[in-house]
């Protein structure tokens, strides 16, 4: 078996072989329209405006801290954090061309640098499932945004996977592998429930259906990788189970037949402003 692990690489990408291989993941993941689409929709729901300070926790390489630092303008700061130290010095490298160079901090998203009440508004995607402590993030998210700030958090629900092409018994299996191998892979229907305990109001909610219906070269590795390979790993299934499973899909794909979805989940919610 090929380097597998029981746990994501994105938690540790520092600590890998190929820190760099995460880079290009990300980059690949936010090159498809639909997760342009989405970022774009998040951006537009914290309501900035020339002068706003506002806050990405996990930014990566910093696409989004850069759109945002176009906004808030030069009266304004736009901040990334994150945990790897890979992904800072790529976002740092990408942002040096910039005329509004956005700032960027090595943190733990559960103990942020900064002050209460900081951010006009604070956005995070695809971080909160890899954490151990998904809650203490959210409350230090709300902790650094002024009373009336806005929050948004976009996470995927890996329980939502339906993939159609092979025998339903052995991809159940195959889709629990890829659940277990993340710390929260179902916090994102959670996510509502945890923005009103924490003291967030005007919370709005939306799901996104993500699509997948035909399979090439790089995507029948994907599957190899965060399927077969972690299911082989956890006992879930064997190898040539695996073998077979992907061999089904691949035949669905050519018949037309093959169909993989899951969802990410958008939640807004604003920080109560102060009485008087």
């Amino acid at each position: 078996m090929r380097n597998a692990s029981l746990e994501s690489g994105f938690i540790k990408i520092d600590a890998t072989a190929d820190p760099s291989k995460y880079i290009r993941k990300m980059d690949r993941k936010a090159s498809g329209e639909a997760s342009k689409n989405i970022k774009r929709v998040s951006i537009d729901l914290l309501q900035l405006k020339p002068g706003d300070r506002v806050l990405d926790i996990g930014c990566g390489t910093g696409g989004e801290v850069r759109k945002m630092a176009a906004i808030v303008g030069l009266r304004g700061r736009a901040v990334g954090v994150d945990f790897s130290e890979t992904m800072l010095d790529e976002a740092k490298k990408r942002s040096r061309a910039e005329e509004l160079r956005p700032f960027f901090f090595q943190s733990d998203a559960t103990r942020l640098p900064f002050r209460e009440d900081r951010f006009d508004a604070c956005r995070t995607e695809g971080m909160l499932y890899l954490i151990e402590d998904p809650v203490a993030a959210v409350k230090e998210m709300v902790r650094v945004v002024k009373p009336g700030g806005r929050s948004v958090c976009i996470e995927p629900d890996f329980g939502t996977y339906r993939i159609e092409g092979s025998e339903p018994e052995l991809t159940k299996r195959m889709i629990e592998a890829r659940c277990a191998h993340f710390k929260n892979s179902k916090v994102a229907r959670l996510l509502p429930l945890l923005f009103g305990k924490v003291g967030l109001t005007d919370i709005k909610i939306s799901t996104v259906e993500l699509a997948q219906n035909q399979l090439d070269a790089e995507q029948m590795s994907m599957l190899r990788d965060n399927f077969v390979d972690a299911a082989a790993l956890r006992q879930l299934a064997t190898r040539d189970e695996g073998e077979r499973w992907l061999a089904d899909l691949n035949e669905a794909a050519t018949k037309g037949i093959y169909r993989m979805t899951f969802h990410l989940f958008v939640v807004f919610g604003r920080k109560p402003a102060r009485e008087g």
